[in-house]
């Protein structure tokens, strides 16, 4: 039987962390939308009474994308760099299943999962270095992904999904792995310089079958994505910037 010891692990603290720091922001400012930082600047006219300040926070973008697509587009302020990191707003839009009450909720569940899975990743790679799985916690609680998804941007699903590809790839899963990797762009593109080093790797010790595949399976479905916003808006979404 597990002892208290064992249950209590960072992945778990994390969570705990999260969901105490969710609940002072919702009870502060008595509306769980103070979790996407609206802008007054961005915000549609339905949503200008929930404005946190004029210009907001990136979270309102991946928000705004969940709830009203390519609609969304009048309410972004660089459109195609906002619709390229699409994962956590399709992954909310689709657990919210089109019900406006509860996408804010599907967003928080979306990064906590991340959250989770990201910080375990971290405590198995630890473990298999022979090191105290306790370092995790400076990733679990770190401002950039602890942080991230109280502010519901899309950090703590990149990075928990570069883990979780890390791990597979430590257990000789690279299929999987370039699978997760290629995720993981699509929620936020710098994840791309992870798949590239392994790519390079496996050049250099002439694998090229592996780092062929390899690519071809990371790098489509963000090129494909990328194809797709040059088509609706104009624009890719790489170098394009943001406020």
């Amino acid at each position: 039987m597990p002892s208290f010891r064992t249950f209590i692990r960072p992945s778990l603290l994390a969570v705990v962390v999260l969901l105490l720091y969710v609940a002072f922001v919702i009870y502060r400012h008595d509306d769980p939308l103070a979790l996407v930082t609206l802008g007054a600047d961005y915000a549609p006219a339905d949503l200008r009474a929930h404005a946190f300040s004029d210009e907001g926070y990136d979270g309102q973008f991946v928000y705004s994308i969940a709830r009203d697509g390519w609609v969304a587009v009048d309410f972004l302020d660089v459109p195609a760099y906002r619709f390229q990191r699409i994962l956590l707003p399709a992954l909310g839009h689709l657990l919210a299943l089109g019900q406006a009450d509860w996408l804010i909720w599907a967003l928080l569940g979306v990064n906590l999962l991340a959250l989770v899975t990201g910080t375990w990743a971290l405590e198995r790679l630890l473990v298999a270095a022979e090191l105290s799985r306790w370092y995790a916690v400076g990733y679990g609680l770190s401002l950039g992904v602890l942080g991230a998804a109280r502010l519901t941007t899309t950090e703590t699903l990149a990075y928990g999904l570069v883990l979780l590809a890390l791990l597979l790839l430590q257990r000789d899963h690279w299929r999987w792995a370039a699978f997760t990797f290629a995720l993981a762009a699509l929620a936020k593109e710098p994840t791309l310089v992870f798949p590239a080093v392994y790519g390079l790797l496996w050049l250099m010790q002439h694998r090229w079958q592996r780092a062929v595949s390899f690519a071809v399976i990371a790098l489509m479905p963000f090129m494909l994505w990328q194809a797709v916003l040059l088509s609706r808006l104009g624009a890719p979404g790489l170098g394009s910037g943001g406020h």
